[in-house]
């Protein structure tokens, strides 16, 4: 049985439901739909069952969701997409076998505006059908095609100009059109615009319009050839983990002691064969099985990994008991870290049998649930309540099982590599910094390589991205990346029935609750964010890095179409948001030309109608970024930051040792200064000379007027720091300490009289200007190459001290 209808949106939830109902209801072998309004990250099996093996072709641009064809076909009839066969039109094509019958199918969509361009593609389409119809028995196309023609007279009449170039291109095609009835009725008109073509009206049966789930009536068609799924075949074979192994292999020492005795090759193995059988039937008893189901004849369906239940023992309660920082924000339960830290070995047996009641039931208790929010303020007045930040402070007790869980969790997704690559935040073994890295040497690449070169990067601001999260979307992708059974229920259960009060000067407000969002302050929050995100690469065509929520996207600008691919690839995401109730704030992403040329190309971008705004510096991660990639405006705000630190130290620190004034300076000032510094370098003397004056009035502060030597100073200086942490950061990517390929443009270099053959030199990357020659890995080569071969060689865990006492000397 064929069905086919006009959908006008499959996403709609509204219509979930009925179209449900309207599969239920026929369980047709195909499905063919029109107007599906259906996105690249819009999964098959969130629409259309997982019975069925679906072709789509979604309609790409647009400033909504609108269009696009789909075929759904049962997997026993062997589908295969015939690309060849698809123009720009919308229509998708497949071959498929049906009683030993070679059948090619269309679903088909015309839209009722379609330019002559549209159609003229459409037209294409079919005429490369009819260059192949000679291969096929049958030929079926369906579909609302919006054609002007009277069907109800003997020879059809068409009542346009477009509808009689299409009326040509079926009988060039001997097509007989079997729908009669009107599949669009309003209060004036009745019309046949949903069709059913075929060029061998003989094997269908009957046709007929039964009640659709749009505007449109749906077509229900029966074929003359048998398409039900083959009855499986059982067989009898032997249930091997029943098997009595003992007595088999006591019977068969006995009765194999005759094939012993055979001279002749054929004769023994037969004899060997027979005995083997008739041991095996005495001692393995049988079980049926049925014939594996096929998906297609050629693709076996393989077991993805599954993650159905967490795990927990005492030992690992006691080892998070033990590693919990006592200054840790005690939670609504009012059970302190300090409590908990000191009593670990007399309360870990107790709370991991609590911890697998929990895991048992997939149920948490509320105190788990409810969060305490604290307003912090940010920038700006604060009696605007806009500018406060919102912290978050959940049980620590529930955060002990919590970790355990997103550790399994974690591991899980990087095995089945669920996580884009692109993604860097809250992930084991990567940083702001290789995000940075990677961002920041790609860019410079490119502006080395040629002179001129330009890179157009968007920076993109969700708004509350943490919380506007759909818990059942989030649900439904845990369940597709292979999380499922009493974890995926533990982790619903975690999600929904939460509350929170705010908390401030000991006062606290009426608890609410919690319908969207994952939740802040927890240790499961970011890493459900990143899976919820996974899918947003997929649908860009450019370049797309992320940390967490900070997305940014780019490409590298040498012509129009460049400019267009990005614009297209914002209008993708815009979608991508509105698919999964996420919003852009797109008064707040920005765009910036990325270039040293001297004219600016400042091409108009929109989110949403909303025209972009160019900048000139943004700050990403902590790093200030300036449209040339130069350093001199981040050097700028991170020294003035760092002097502000220092003085508020000074004022409060005064008559402090030095031991406080110098662990204030290395906790407080310091990390301001060089913070994520192998990703960007201050490359001229003069912002060299910037950091050395603010740590110089560091070492005033500490010391006071008489500053000892630098020997005695226990401090790096400001170059010698700059190069540790560019060693520390490639020992660590060599070591695999850091997810990050320091290697990717580093090769080894000519070995020269006298060099160690057991640790060859490495070579720089080619750099054209001075900008490529700043970058990390064209530093990190010759600092790398000047080492001792007994500091390359030492452990990752031995390399910071090691190399801390050779930069010393050095510098």
């Amino acid at each position: 049985m064929i069905l086919c209808f006009n959908a006008r949106s499959l996403k709609n939830r509204k219509r979930a439901a009925d179209i449900a109902a309207l599969l239920d209801m026929h369980s047709a072998d195909i499905v063919a739909i029109n107007e599906t309004w259906l996105s690249a990250d819009v999964l098959d099996h969130e629409v259309i069952p997982t019975d069925y093996v679906v072709l789509r072709k979604d309609r790409v641009g647009g400033k909504r969701p609108a269009g696009g064809v789909l075929l759904a076909i049962l997997p026993h009839l062997q589908p295969r997409r015939q690309i060849q066969l698809e123009t720009s039109a919308e229509a998708v094509w497949a071959e498929l076998t049906i009683s030993n019958v070679r059948v090619l199918i269309a679903s088909v969509y015309r839209a009722p505006n379609s330019s002559v361009e549209q159609n003229e593609e459409l037209l294409r389409s079919l005429s490369l059908a009819a260059e192949q119809q000679h291969n096929y028995d049958a030929l079926f196309v369906m579909g609302d095609l919006n054609l002007e023609i009277d069907w109800n007279t003997e020879a059809p009449i068409p009542k346009s100009t477009v509808a009689e170039k299409f009326l040509d291109s079926f009988d060039s095609l001997a097509f007989a059109q079997l729908i009669k009835s009107a599949t669009r009725t309003t209060a004036t008109t009745e019309k046949i615009i949903d069709l059913f073509l075929s060029d061998t009206p003989t094997l269908v049966s009957s046709s007929e319009v039964t009640a659709g789930i749009s505007d449109h009536d749906a077509l229900l068609v029966h074929l003359k050839m048998d398409s039900r799924r083959p009855t499986p075949i059982s067989t009898t074979v032997p249930d091997w983990q029943r098997a009595n192994w003992p007595m088999l292999n006591e019977l068969l020492e006995v009765r194999l002691q005759a094939v012993q005795a055979k001279d002749d090759l054929f004769t023994a193995w037969e004899e060997w064969k027979t005995i083997l059988f008739e041991c095996v039937a005495n001692c393995v008893p049988n079980r049926r099985q049925r014939s594996k189901k096929r998906l297609l004849p050629w693709l076996d369906k393989v077991q993805e990994p599954k993650l159905n239940q967490w795990r927990i023992s005492v030992g690992d309660v006691e080892n998070q008991l033990k590693t919990l920082d006592i200054k840790s924000a005690t939670g609504p339960d009012g059970i302190p870290a300090v409590l908990l830290k000191n009593c670990a070995s007399t309360l870990c047996p107790s709370l991991a049998h609590i911890f697998q009641l929990s895991i048992l039931a997939s149920d948490l208790p509320m105190d788990w649930k409810n969060a305490a929010v604290t307003p912090v303020p940010k920038e700006g007045e604060k009696t605007n309540f806009k500018n406060y930040r919102p912290i978050s402070v959940t049980s620590i007790v529930g955060k002990l099982l919590e970790k355990h869980v997103r550790n399994q969790l974690a591991a899980f997704l990087e095995q089945t590599e669920a996580l884009p690559d692109g993604q860097h935040g809250f992930r084991s073994r990567r940083s702001c910094t290789t995000m940075l890295l990677r961002t920041l040497d790609s860019w410079t690449a490119a502006l080395d390589s040629q002179s001129g070169a330009r890179i157009h990067a968007v920076f993109l601001d969700w708004s509350k991205a943490f919380d506007k999260v759909p818990h059942r979307r989030l649900l439904n992708k845990l369940q597709f990346h292979g999380v499922d059974g009493a974890a995926l229920k533990w982790l619903q259960n975690f999600l929904v029935g939460r509350s929170q009060f705010v908390r401030y000067n000991g006062a606290h407000s009426e608890p609410c609750e919690v319908t969207s969002g994952v939740i802040q302050g927890s240790c499961l929050g970011p890493l459900l964010f990143n899976l919820f995100a996974a899918d947003l690469p997929a649908v860009v065509n450019t370049n797309l890095v992320q940390y967490a929520d900070d997305c940014t996207v780019f490409n590298n600008i040498k012509s129009d179409d460049d400019i267009d691919a990005l614009q297209d690839d914002l209008a993708r995401i815009d979608i991508w948001c509105l698919n999964n109730g996420m919003q852009l704030n797109a008064k707040k992403c920005v765009v910036m030309d990325v270039t040293r040329a001297r004219l600016p190309c400042n091409p108009r971008y929109t989110i949403g109608g909303v025209t972009l705004q160019y900048v000139a510096t943004q700050r990403l991660l902590g790093v200030h970024l300036s449209r040339d990639l130069r350093w001199n405006h981040h050097v700028d705000v991170q020294r003035k930051k760092a002097l502000q630190t220092l003085g508020f130290a000074a004022r409060n620190l005064r008559g402090c040792t030095l031991r406080v004034k110098r662990i204030a300076y290395l906790s407080l000032v310091k990390p301001k200064l060089f913070y994520g510094s192998p990703a960007w370098h201050p490359s001229t003397k003069t912002n060299t000379e910037k950091m050395i004056r603010v740590q110089n009035r560091a070492l005033h502060f500490i010391h006071g007027r008489r500053i000892p030597p630098p020997i005695q100073q226990n401090f790096l200086s400001v170059p010698a720091q700059l190069v540790y942490n560019d060693l520390l950061f490639f020992k660590k990517c060599l070591a695999g300490v850091t997810d990050y390929d320091a290697m990717a443009r580093i090769t080894q270099g000519r070995v020269h009289r006298g060099d160690d053959p057991l640790h060859p030199r490495l070579q720089q990357p080619p750099a054209r200007t001075d900008l490529g020659k700043n970058v990390f890995d064209f530093r990190v080569v010759k600092e790398w190459n000047d080492m001792p071969p007994a500091l390359k060689d030492c452990s990752a865990a031995q390399f910071p001290s090691t190399c801390k006492a050779y930069v010393i000397s050095r510098y």
